[in-house]
């Protein structure tokens, strides 16, 4: 279905807050889709709302889960984008013409929140990387389907 040349042209660590705990994954983007690749879940106590049991239960789970994680995504990044779906059945890709709009948002803590809306669903992400590269990089793939939202400080 893609094209042998196909090129990824830039990687976008991102986290997605599920109803219980959060979920790593990677947007691989080409020059004719983004890919959504897992790397791996956090259970609840990763995103539990007292700070102290956060800090305990978040970071035990997060030390035993880091190597398989780290693992896994040095293996994506040198895969090919056909690899890159075939390493795991949760893996799936999205065209760039099935994009609707993406809305980029600065936070005050200097995340970026990315909101992709595509013809059959909607993803919320959020990633440390700044909103320069993140718009970037969708600029050149969406163009005029991208909104910006900086914060107000």
């Amino acid at each position: 279905m893609a094209d042998r040349s196909e090129v990824v042209v830039g990687e976008i660590p991102v986290i997605m807050r599920l109803n219980v705990g959060s979920e790593r994954l990677t947007l691989v983007l080409t020059d004719n889709r983004m890919i959504v690749a897992r790397v791996g879940k956090r259970g609840a106590g990763s995103t539990a709302s007292l700070p102290l049991w956060a800090m305990l239960s978040g970071g035990i789970e997060g030390l035993f889960k880091w190597r398989k994680e780290s693992a896994k995504k040095k293996e994506t990044s040198s895969l090919t984008p056909e690899g890159i779906l075939a390493a795991d059945k949760d893996n799936f890709p999205v065209p760039l013409d099935h994009i609707v709009s993406v809305e980029l948002t600065s936070t005050e803590t200097g995340r970026t929140g990315i909101m992709i809306l595509t013809r059959d669903d909607k993803f919320t992400f959020s990633t440390g990387v700044s909103l320069d590269k993140v718009s970037g990089l969708f600029r050149e793939r969406v163009g005029a389907r991208l909104l910006i939202k900086r914060a107000q400080i």
